[in-house]
């Protein structure tokens, strides 16, 4: 996406593996240019000369910039500390990580059980009711980045991905004071869930019980295993549960 000269408003958009052998992998802004991003996904794109998904010339010295809010932007660093201000101005509620596609091999870009995008947008952006392909929005409480809301399709042998194991969306993220964790089961038997800081090092325990199979739904308050707050941060949610184990990533922001 090239902008010279102009001001558009990017929502529910998804941008993958663009290649470019100039700058800016997904999109190029250039004199007097500045974009809004809300509810977009970007990944995998590829610049033979500067390797952020976003670029902002200011060769000529005119204001040009990017808001970006509410995103999954690769290499942005994500809203609450990390944020890469080469992308452009972070307006909150933005992440990097894998947006995790159903099949983008095969250019399936609905979102997996586990996708971070899922409940991740702003609700106040997207003025149409159906996605990309004709399904409902609003599913859960917010509405999903990218240009599709999930659930996804059943998969090739007719499961639905909302009854596969692993940690789904976990929302609002960047959260304060608490932030509410969707996992599911294929099974019933004894889980653990917990929570570890970027070193490794186990905070706190969410759930450490037997549970039935199917969707659940925990919520941390952002406090350690003796109920004291935690500093602002990103935490690693971690799901164990018959041997196999699914992540995600928080971020706690105050």
């Amino acid at each position: 996406m090239y902008n010279y000269q102009s001001f558009p408003d990017v929502t529910n958009a998804t941008f993958w593996q663009n290649e470019t052998d100039g700058i800016g992998g997904g999109i190029l802004n250039i004199e007097y240019s500045v974009p809004s991003l809300v509810n977009v996904i970007m990944w995998d794109g590829v610049a033979a000369i500067d390797g952020n998904e976003v670029y902002n010339d200011t060769t000529f010295g005119n204001p040009t910039s990017t808001s970006v809010q509410n995103s999954l932007i690769e290499g942005s660093g994500g809203s609450g500390g990390g944020w890469n201000p080469d992308i452009g101005t972070d307006g909150g509620g933005n992440l990097d990580m894998d947006p995790m596609f159903v099949d983008f091999l095969n250019v399936d870009f609905h979102l997996r059980y586990n996708s971070p995008a899922i409940n991740a947008g702003d609700n106040g952006f997207n003025p149409e009711p159906l996605d990309i392909a004709g399904s409902t929005r609003y599913v859960g409480p917010f509405i999903d980045m990218g240009a599709y809301e999930y659930p996804a399709p059943v998969t090739a042998d007719g499961t639905p991905e909302s009854e596969r194991f692993g940690i789904g969306a976990a929302y609002p993220n960047p959260f304060n004071p608490s932030v509410s964790i969707d996992f599911s089961l294929s099974d019933g038997g004894p889980v653990k869930l917990y929570i570890y800081d970027v070193r490794g090092s186990r905070v706190a325990k969410i759930v450490d019980r037997p549970m039935s199979a199917g969707a659940h739904t925990v919520r941390w308050d952002g406090t350690n295993s003796t109920g004291q707050p935690l500093v602002s941060g990103v935490y690693v949610v971690r799901l164990d549960y018959q041997g196999r184990v699914s992540t995600r990533k928080v971020v706690l922001l105050k």
